[in-house]
């Protein structure tokens, strides 16, 4: 999600008409967010020392075949195949760490290059043998060249999504908050506090795993003007032997924008694969490219995204 993931989702990633203020990419919310910290490291505290070989009661699992082994097939690559999987499952009951480099291009009225680092904490909470609680954190680390070329943290990103431990015939789904604090510094964005409901939808089955995560925040507090910012994660993944392919577009709408100015719609595709190094975790590495067909007058026009994903198992 990769969204997400992401999504983002990635982190989420919204363009702001320049004529109005250039930050593209607004997450805000407030009391809530020491809340959602607290619950997020407490889930990994809980998790770290429970951490065994055994899956815990309750546990999510997407595939029967998750720890089988048939003839001919090694061990090591069913589980890569299983892992690449579970990765493309945004509330997979899983710790793992996804940083993602975005590379935007022909940004601003001089096209300049623009980077957002998005780092990710995804961290299960079992709630109990029927529900678990995803905590979703994204934090943008940002370098832009309008409207200055500056470069810092931007507005972190809380999404928590209450999810069935024990899906039934591969179908997935997720509800809850989506908060953004206005940790934003220097002139990377707007400093307000926003909330919304989030929701996700999606089904594995054989080699496909395919669904969408969207979400609508609306401002409530802080300094700027007022924000009111959509975003659909729709997510397709096809998955081989030894690799998968994947697009996983953010459609984003700012509907404080003008009409014309609203929407950023990407397309494009990703490779991807998990490698299980003999010490360490495993680690999902994916890269590829979108082509935002629609986009405000000062948006990026394309994007290279590279991901490097860390997976700690239990």
């Amino acid at each position: 999600m990769d969204s997400i993931t992401y999504r983002y989702e990635e982190t989420p990633q919204r363009r702001k008409n320049m004529r109005k203020q250039t930050q593209q990419y607004k997450l805000s919310a407030r009391p809530l967010l020491l809340i959602a910290l607290l619950g997020g490291f407490s889930a990994f505290a809980h998790d770290a020392a429970t951490h065994t070989n055994a899956p815990p009661a309750g546990a999510q699992n997407t595939s029967s075949a998750a720890h089988a082994n048939p003839a001919g097939k090694p061990a090591a690559a069913h589980d890569a195949a299983e892992l690449a999987k579970k990765t493309q499952n945004p509330v997979a009951n899983m710790i793992s760490l996804p940083v993602q480099f975005n590379f935007n291009q022909n940004v601003g009225p001089k096209s300049d290059s623009q980077t957002i680092i998005n780092v990710q904490p995804v961290i299960p909470q079992e709630l109990n043998e029927d529900w678990n609680w995803i905590h979703r954190t994204i934090v943008p680390i940002i370098d832009q060249p309008a409207p200055v070329n500056d470069s810092g943290i931007g507005n972190i990103l809380y999404e928590g999504f209450l999810t069935p431990a024990n899906p039934k015939n591969g179908l997935i789904w997720g509800v809850g908050p989506v908060l953004s604090f206005p940790t934003v510094t220097a002139d990377l964005g707007n400093k307000k506090w926003s909330a919304g409901p989030a929701g996700l939808l999606m089904k594995m089955e054989g080699p496909w795993v395919y669904g969408a995560l969207a979400y609508n925040m609306w401002s409530y507090g802080g300094t700027g003007e007022n924000q009111n910012n959509m975003l659909i994660n729709y997510f397709c993944n096809y998955n081989f032997k030894e690799f998968y392919l994947s697009t996983a577009p953010n459609v984003t709408a700012d509907w404080e924008a003008d009409s014309d100015q609203q929407w950023t719609v990407p397309v494009g595709l990703t490779i991807g694969k998990v490698f299980k190094p003999k010490s360490g975790p495993p680690v999902n590495i994916k890269i590829g490219g979108y082509y935002n067909v629609v986009h405000p007058d000062q948006g990026a026009e394309w994007q290279l995204q590279c991901q490097v994903q860390f997976l700690f198992l239990k």
